[in-house]
């Protein structure tokens, strides 16, 4: 009984189950919110005990794991892409105001709205499913404001112009690179280059258009993010849980974060799956996308972020 709490006491009409004269109560227990939290928790706990952040920012690592290429996110994305000037702009599509997307889960959330793409076509900035969209601006960047855009309407959406869109060329999966700006150093980096005038600091375009990225092969890449999705999936579910008990969230908050910070520090260095000699190497995936979009290779010197090194 130390693990419930007492919910409701029902008192039914003598004689309804058995002889005539006879009472009967029926009583709905709870399980414990106290007990849910610590049991949610003790799971966090036992997660995070297995896995050691990288709190430095470097992996380490002296070298890239076989098949790897050394690239820019400029080589490998399209950033604030426009939609299709000969879209139907009376399409109804979504429109994702900031609040809508969860610094917690990184995802959409359902309290996003309809508009007319006429309506919202001029000032605002245009993506559609299978881009990532970047908060830009303090707080909501160091927040965590981050997300794949999915399931919009008619697959396509505007929003302020307080986001960077992110649109992969096809040598990145849109999963794996939410993962990688998710990390907490990324974010700590790119704050210490913000600009402008205090409360309306951003991350400039050039900084996410220079951010080194160390590229596994494409198949590398899939199994790296079936392996992520597979870990995140606990803890997203305890954060969940936790929600919707008072005086829990603060320290969810920090065990969630710290074990982020574990497992995002592996993935992006070869440690999080078995590597496969026969899967094609990232050098002839760039070639292709270079080849394809008219990239060069960019200098050697370019800069390097503290989550890439």
């Amino acid at each position: 009984m130390d693990l419930y709490d007492l919910h409701t006491l029902l008192r039914l009409p003598t004689g309804i189950f058995y002889a005539q004269g006879v009472k009967t109560n029926v009583i709905f227990f709870t399980r414990s919110k106290t007990n849910r939290a610590n049991s949610a928790l003790e799971e966090i706990e036992d997660l995070t005990e297995e896995l050691e952040p990288d709190t430095t920012g470097k992996s380490g690592m002296s070298e890239l794991p076989q098949g790897w290429s050394q690239t820019t996110l400029d080589e490998l994305c399209i950033f604030n892409p426009r939609h299709d000037p000969q879209t139907e702009r009376s399409l109804n599509v979504s429109f994702i105001p900031m609040p809508a997307v969860s610094d917690t889960l990184g995802v959409i959330q359902e309290n996003h709205q309809t508009r007319t793409l006429e309506e919202i076509w001029k000032d605002y900035t245009h993506f559609r499913d299978g881009n990532v969209i970047f908060a830009k601006i303090t707080p909501c960047m160091e927040n965590g404001k981050i997300t794949v855009a999915e399931g919009l309407n008619n697959s396509l959406a505007c929003s302020s112009t307080e986001f960077h869109v992110l649109r992969t060329l096809g040598g990145i999966s849109p999963q794996l690179l939410w993962y990688f700006l998710r990390q907490k150093h990324f974010r700590e980096e790119a704050e210490r280059h913000m600009t402008g005038a205090i409360g309306q600091r951003h991350v400039p375009l050039s900084y996410l258009q220079q951010t080194s990225f160390s590229l596994p092969p494409l198949a590398e890449q899939q199994r790296i993010t079936v392996k992520l999705d597979s870990l995140f999936a606990r803890p997203r579910h305890v954060h969940e849980e936790l929600a919707r008990i008072a005086g829990e969230s603060y320290r969810t908050g920090v065990l969630v974060e710290y074990l982020e910070a574990a497992l995002l520090s592996k993935a992006f260095y070869g440690q999080p799956v078995p590597q496969d000699p026969n899967d094609e190497p990232a050098s002839t995936l760039l070639e292709r996308i270079r080849a394809k979009h008219g990239a060069q290779p960019k200098p050697q010197h370019s800069r390097r972020t503290a989550a890439t090194h």
